[in-house]
């Protein structure tokens, strides 16, 4: 065949090169064609001579024309230079800080919008809010605590106390009566909700009217009510069949409600503590009326405090334990009432102490370990050193404390108990735990930065023999990419030779690093 005709292949791929010719700068154009029109001429040629267009030479003839669209990219772009950029990029201190917003932003996305964390630091939804608190006995014998009362107690302070607006209980099951599916219920007396000052986005909540008549109805969480009954906006007052029994659904709660768990799917009316004969109360807890010859059997419940305008929570404390020593036999110990919006806020103190407490020790071991190496540069770089530390550190444990407060509700879910009580412990475990890894890494990171421009440390070189302690002992350096100094890590930490040691270059090690 003669070697002036034109290839079949080249026929075919020159059409691609020529285009990819146009991504080229104008004055390289001319000569980037001709030296990829040569090779692919050459290439077809041979192949053709030789009869070898097999499907292999093929699929590598075509990834070779193809690839020519990313090699005019690179020569418009410059190769070495935006490998430089990127590397630069890639090594900078703001690619640092804005890897660790993302992870807080993913935090935020991932849980919904933080809806624990914004129910504990919003406003309460309750109109009674700064009139309503816990009750719990607080016993002398080794300092018990209970956060529970015997209901007869409640009888008490409802009817003999001047302090107090109303008393309300409640407690928490794992399932509906009647239904075997997992659903977090809510036994509520009829004033509950009324104690709280919340009323219903639609229908109603309960009255004392519902009393020993209303068995089967039931108000239910804005969550169920979207999830379950698909946002039925004619639901209220109707009957619905969940599980064996059937329910009659007064309401629907207000979407931010939420009280002790953001779990609870429905509230019920709590049934009437069961009735037991006796001819007198010897040695038992007993209401304020006497004598009466069928009394209630004592039965542990919560009770929701709800005081009067102008009452302080001590005078109603103190109102409390004065009835306790009036009516309750031996009291042992006394009745302490804490504000709600108080025990909320509470609940947070350990995760913005484990915060704080992170960052003061990340600064700390910093200082210890890195204070001879800062101690010479100039007060505006450690000062930046510092920030850069700080800030990126705070940052992290932001991040791991949302993410340890939104997973409570992942932690206590439990198909045996209706509220896990080792749940908020162990999401205050969990995020020391996460707080110490962020506090490693923070800390690792910064070792192998520069203390000049913060740049990520490269061109790692092994120097020196590993196996020799006293002379020419082993180690790593690494070099500032912008040529401002270097880090000698010793391979072993012994007491005759430092563990690290920074090296500030001048600048006339500047021509080295092309700068």
């Amino acid at each position: 065949m003669a070697s002036n005709s034109r290839p079949r292949l080249f026929s075919r791929y020159w059409a691609v090169v020529w285009l990819a010719g146009l991504l080229v700068p104008r004055r390289q154009r001319n000569e980037w064609r001709n030296e990829r029109r040569q090779r692919l001429w050459h290439w077809a040629l041979f192949l053709q001579e030789h009869d070898r267009p097999s499907s292999t030479t093929r699929k590598e003839l075509s990834h070779w024309v193809w690839h020519s669209f990313a090699e005019a990219l690179w020569t418009r772009m410059g190769k070495e230079e935006s490998a430089r950029k990127v590397d630069a990029a890639l090594r900078s201190p703001r690619l640092v800080l804005a890897a660790c917003l993302l992870v807080v932003a993913a935090v935020v996305l991932l849980s919904g919008f933080l809806p624990i964390t914004r129910s504990l630091v919003l406003p309460l939804p309750y109109g009674n809010a700064s009139r309503v608190g816990l009750a719990a006995y607080v016993g002398s014998y080794w300092s018990s605590f209970r956060s529970t009362v015997p209901d007869t107690w409640a009888n008490v302070w409802q009817s003999q106390s001047t302090t107090l607006d109303g008393i309300a209980q409640y407690a928490f099951s794992a399932r509906l009566p009647g239904r075997d599916t997992e659903m977090v219920v809510g036994h509520v007396s009829p004033n509950f909700f009324s104690v709280l000052g919340t009323g219903a986005a639609l229908g109603r909540t309960f009255t004392e009217a519902d009393r020993g008549r209303c068995g089967n109805c039931l108000v239910v969480s804005d969550h169920f009510w979207r999830r379950e009954l698909h946002a039925d906006r004619s639901i209220a007052g109707r009957e619905i069949q969940l599980g064996v029994y059937r329910w009659q659904i007064l309401g629907v709660l207000p979407r931010s409600f939420w009280f002790v768990t953001h779990d609870a799917d429905g509230w019920i009316i709590m049934p009437p503590p069961p009735i037991q004969l006796s001819s007198g109360h010897e040695n038992r807890l007993h209401d304020s009326v006497p004598y009466r010859r069928e009394i209630q059997v004592a039965r542990l419940v919560a009770p929701v405090i709800l005081w009067k305008p102008g009452v302080s929570p001590a005078d109603a404390e103190h109102d409390l334990n004065d009835l306790v020593q009036r009516f309750i036999q031996s009291p042992t110990g006394h009745v302490v009432i804490t504000p709600v919006q108080r025990q909320v806020r509470l609940t947070l103190l350990p995760y913005v102490m484990a915060f704080f407490a992170g960052l003061l020790i990340t600064l700390l071991a910093a200082w210890l370990r890195y204070r001879d190496l800062i101690r010479g540069a100039a007060s505006r770089l450690a000062a930046r050193w510092w920030s850069f530390l700080a800030l990126k550190t705070a940052i992290l444990l932001l991040a791991t404390t949302l993410a340890a407060v939104e997973l409570v509700r992942v932690i206590g879910h439990s198909g045996e108990e209706a509220i896990d009580p080792t749940a908020w412990p162990l999401s205050i475990w969990l995020c020391l735990a996460l707080g110490v890894t962020a506090m490693m890494w923070s800390l690792r990171d910064q070792r192998y930065r520069c203390r000049v421009c913060l740049s990520k440390l490269g061109l790692a070189v092994m120097v020196g023999d590993q196996s020799r302690l006293l002379l020419d002992s082993g180690a790593t350096e690494f070099v500032c990419p912008h040529g401002h100094g270097m880090l000698h890590i010793s391979s072993m930490e012994t007491s005759w030779i430092d563990a690290e040691h920074w090296t500030r270059l001048d600048p006339s090690w500047k021509d080295l690093f092309g700068e």
